[in-house]
């Protein structure tokens, strides 16, 4: 099993999440909990850590049901929430995407990734107003989180689809610095 440093100092579990599931009915239950507390610790834009050309996203990624359990257990967390949104939106559910993340926000206003995905979000939706929202609420998040590259990658995404192909450049190469 690999280990990666965790964003808070601790590492992670770089074992997948259905063989720690496997393993929680034979640990006792503060272990238990404490493992399932980990897999979730994690939010959307910080797994993408797992993608070691070997692991992509859509081999391990929760159903939506699980995440709206995790949000059932942990309704004070503004991951859970945006985590649910982002998972919401992947299966075109966008009007509840946008409540999730919006109750992650209203928990944590300045929760960067909270900002990223309601971002992602609104260029799902498309149109010039969406697309606008859509730079806004990336921008936001990399205001509050300068080293989420995936912000700056996702902002240059909306710019490119509104046609401002420098501004759009701009956000590419901050993406990739941070990135590099």
């Amino acid at each position: 099993m690999r280990r990666r440093p965790g964003r808070h100092g601790g590492n992670y579990s770089m074992e997948e999440p259905e063989a720690l599931f496997a393993r929680l009915p034979q640990a006792d239950s503060t272990y238990a909990r404490k493992v399932e507390q980990d897999l979730w610790k994690d939010d959307q834009g910080h797994r993408e850590g797992w993608e070691d050309g070997t692991r992509t996203w859509s081999t391990w990624i929760p159903t939506l049901e699980e995440f709206e359990r995790h949000r059932q257990l942990h309704p004070d967390d503004p991951g859970a929430h945006s985590n649910y949104g982002a998972a919401l939106r992947s299966v075109g559910r966008y009007s509840e995407a946008l409540d999730a993340i919006d109750e992650a926000l209203r928990l944590d206003p300045d929760y960067a990734r909270g900002h990223n995905n309601r971002g992602n979000v609104l260029q799902s939706l498309g149109g010039t107003e969406r697309l606008e929202q859509a730079v806004a609420a990336h921008a936001r998040a990399s205001e509050l989180d300068a080293s989420l590259h995936t912000a700056h990658n996702n902002r240059g995404n909306a710019l490119r689809s509104l046609g401002r192909l420098d501004e759009a450049v701009e956000a590419f190469r901050a993406a990739i610095a941070i990135n590099a």
